[in-house]
């Protein structure tokens, strides 16, 4: 097994992989073999366009044992395990590498499905999650998530450990929007009920010429159900938003053209969302005067500012009553003092 690993980690073709053991580089791509890390550089530190994926030793064990061991008969009473175990359960289940999920666009009709991100080992910075997707995905070799519906299939046990689990694998795990399309096809398939579970996003708000914006406005409406956020990475670009042509803007409910953020539609909601998020990093697409990038960051100071004041008040309100109590305390106390003198 461990020569199976290191032979995987150094050469990632299917010929070496059937002499590991059939089906390894096969469940390696589908997401079976859970992948650690992706790096570009060969043995003598050289960039190389080709990624290599390695997985843990644990887990080819892992993997192994389920294929050659005899199939287990009968059932186990999970619901009886404590909740707390069961939660720990969700999230080794749920819980994928630290880049998260990318959705693709697909050239095929009406098609969308997800791939996993590999950050390079020199772009392990959160910061660069955004540019290791974009970078490598025309060169990188696929690395594919199963179907959501397998991924999500213990769900469909019975509703107690739907209400229980569901939550954990948009909670725990990054989702990359590749372009402002593909985030718009992707939140509209997305049920309303799990939107609010989503902590981690990076939406890359990039458009062109032939982009549909049709469903950008409701998406981003919809996001606004999430009530707080871990991280929000947005990419934005001038170029186009400013300069949207007729049928782009009718698209967006629009029919003026648009002279300034404000007027664009759909940006007053990704500023209400950026705002609640506890870490926020805005990026521009383009060199230039940054003027998407500059307005968001002023609307969410101005949207900070009254829940900060809130918060400050609060905060006030209760040093303040705490001081009254211990001056009615201390008032208290000498009214005592001054009765036994008396």
């Amino acid at each position: 097994m461990d020569v199976a690993v290191e032979i995987l980690g150094h050469d990632h073709s299917p010929r070496t992989s059937v002499y590991a053991f059939s089906g390894f580089y096969e469940a390696l791509q589908r997401y079976d073999v859970p992948l650690i890390e992706a790096v570009d550089k060969d043995g003598q530190g050289r960039h190389t366009s080709v990624a290599c994926h390695s997985v843990s030793v644990e887990a080819g064990r892992t993997f192994l044992r389920d294929r050659l061991e005899p199939e287990g008969k009968g059932t186990f009473p999970f619901l009886k395990l404590p909740a707390e175990l069961r939660n720990e359960i969700y999230e080794l289940v749920f819980t994928f590498p630290k880049a998260g999920f990318g959705w693709v666009y697909a050239y095929e009709p009406h098609s969308l499905w997800t791939r996993i991100i590999l950050p390079n080992k020199t772009e392990e910075d959160d910061a660069d999650l955004q540019d290791a997707y974009t970078s490598r995905s025309h060169y990188a070799p696929a690395v594919y998530a199963p179907q959501t519906s397998n991924i999500l299939r213990l769900l469909l046990t019975c509703r107690r450990i739907y209400k229980e689990a569901v939550p954990f694998f948009y909670r725990v795990n990054h989702f990359h929007f590749h372009n402002t399309e593909t985030f718009g096809k992707a939140i509209s398939r997305l049920a309303a009920s799990r939107i609010p579970h989503l902590s981690s996003l990076s939406l890359n708000l990039t458009v062109c010429p032939y982009t549909s914006l049709r469903k950008f406005v409701p998406a981003m409406k919809a996001l606004t159900a999430i009530k707080s956020l871990r991280r929000l990475v947005i990419v934005l670009d001038d170029r186009y938003w400013l300069h949207l042509s007729a049928g782009s803007r009718r698209e967006l409910g629009r029919v003026s053209p648009i002279t300034k953020p404000a007027q664009i539609p759909g940006f007053a909601f990704l500023a209400e969302i950026a705002s609640r998020a506890e870490v926020l990093q805005i990026k521009s697409n383009r060199d230039g005067e940054r003027v998407l990038e500059s307005w968001v960051r002023e609307r969410v100071e101005a949207l900070r500012l009254p829940k900060q004041s809130v918060a400050s008040k609060k905060k006030r309100s209760r040093r303040t009553k705490a001081g009254v109590d211990e001056d009615s305390v201390e008032s208290v106390a000498g009214d005592k003092e001054k009765v036994l003198k008396k």
